[in-house]
């Protein structure tokens, strides 16, 4: 019975004698991951129940693991430790995290975010392969430089288990080393986002490598304006879902209107933030530590 490892190494290399583009070290990675997913897949289907699955991806992604640390090569920026994992998390396609960007995460110390590093060109390859994946939501944009100021980005290429929601830009200078650095002011959720930030977001794209970093910050103050803004939202949204209550749970108008209200409120609040933020007392600081972490970023 020919094993595991066996099946991978001849589809990676059938895939890749195949497709007359796969001559770079990314193409090379990009043809034994997706082979990998597919030995899985059909090894799920074919016995969902199998004890192996897991350890048989656990060994993929350990090959994986190996083919980015010699392509990316990194090392642990200060204020990050190793050693790191693989990005994405899970080779399974249906498992919460299958599809994230490439890369190899390391932890920010003292469990303070996360940042992921990988190429110019497996973000290139994630941006266009995603470009069409979800059908119900919006997609990122294609190039580098929109898809750092996009929370669609974040929420479907590095964050694990939460959406990424932008409440404001945060003004930064460009190191001279990097092409790109963007840093944003957000929060993750896996509700509304309704609540003062308290996270700090910064992309940096220096020499082929690009580097993303979600990471705490002081927790923001709230501005009256924007929670005022939220509020008149929400009692709009009370009142559609004391209708659809006092209809006995039938009246569906009513309560697709009560979250129309709350998804439109939350993007009026995070518009408030984007308008109000550089004001709040705490920004100076937000600004200094974004450009701290820009430099360390793009000095790698």
């Amino acid at each position: 019975m020919r094993t595991f490892h066996g099946a991978l190494a001849a589809a990676a290399l059938l895939f890749t004698a195949s497709v007359a583009w796969a001559d770079s070290p990314e193409d090379a990675y990009i043809a034994a991951r997706d082979a990998a997913i597919k030995i899985l897949k059909e090894k799920s289907a074919a016995n969902p129940d199998s004890k192996d699955l897991n350890a048989q991806e656990q060994r993929a992604r350990g090959d994986l693991q190996a083919q980015l640390q010699s392509l990316i090569n990194p090392a642990a920026p200060t204020g990050f430790s190793g050693p790191p994992t693989m990005s994405p998390d899970t080779l399974f396609a249906d498992d919460e995290g299958a599809g994230a960007l490439d890369g190899l995460n390391f932890a920010g110390k003292g469990s303070s975010g996360q940042l992921l590093v990988t190429t110019e060109g497996l973000l290139t390859r994630w941006l266009q392969a995603h470009k069409d994946v979800w059908k119900d939501q919006p997609t990122p944009p294609i190039d580098a430089a929109s898809a750092f100021a996009s929370q669609d980005f974040y929420t479907q290429a590095v964050s694990d288990d939460a959406a990424v929601s932008i409440f404001a830009s945060v003004p930064i200078h460009q190191p001279a080393a990097a092409s790109t650095a963007v840093a944003l002011l957000v929060e993750q959720s896996q509700d509304l986002a309704i609540y003062p930030p308290d996270r700090l977001a910064v992309s940096v794209v220096k020499g082929g490598k690009v580097y993303i970093a979600i990471v705490d910050t002081k927790k923001f103050a709230p501005i009256a304006a924007c929670a005022a803004v939220w509020n008149g939202f929400k009692a709009k949204a009370d009142a559609a879902f004391a209708k659809y209550r006092a209809s006995g749970l039938k009246d569906e108008k009513s309560f697709d209107a009560k979250t129309g209200f709350e998804k439109d409120g939350e993007a009026a609040f995070h518009k408030c933030w984007g308008e109000h933020a550089s004001g709040a007392p705490a920004f100076a600081a937000l600004t200094k530590q974004a450009q701290a972490l820009a430099d360390t970023l793009a000095a790698q």
